[in-house]
């Protein structure tokens, strides 16, 4: 029993584009020189790559062409909304934040610099019993008042 031909119809397309090697390229010939199969492969891809060359660019149909046109600009609007929404968003949430962090500002204790570093220390050492009436228990004058 024969064993089957083996095609060489995969390389059809890469020997007419002149992409194989030397080499390839004449085992390519040779192979169609002998095979009817892989000959009438090559004849009909060179064919059709004739009646393409022949094609020249065409202008789309038109009514194709203004449907097209017509959504294009529908959809301007549509992204140019997204857009300012997306930076209004930002700004929104800027405002919220900037106005957060005032509110924790005014209403936070007052002290000096070189102070809060100091009872931040004295905070980790445990030394924090006379810092605890005049900063959180707001022992002022103000509540007899």
């Amino acid at each position: 029993m024969k064993p089957a031909p083996v095609h060489i119809d995969t390389k059809i397309e890469s020997f007419l584009d002149k992409e194989l090697s030397p080499a390839e390229n004449d085992a390519v010939q040779e192979h169609c020189a002998t095979c009817p199969v892989c000959e009438r492969l090559l004849k009909e891809q060179i064919a059709v790559r004739k009646m393409l060359a022949g094609v020249t660019g065409s202008e789309p149909i038109r009514p194709m062409w203004n449907g097209v046109r017509e959504r294009l600009i529908k959809s301007e609007p549509q992204r140019l909304k997204s857009a300012f929404a997306l930076g209004a968003t930002a700004a929104a949430v800027g405002v919220c934040v900037g106005l957060f962090v005032g509110s924790l500002q005014t209403h936070a204790p007052e002290m000096e610099s070189s102070n809060l570093w100091s009872n931040v220390g004295s905070t980790i050492t445990g030394e924090t019993d006379e810092l605890l009436p005049s900063l959180y228990l707001n022992t002022s004058d103000e509540e007899g008042s």
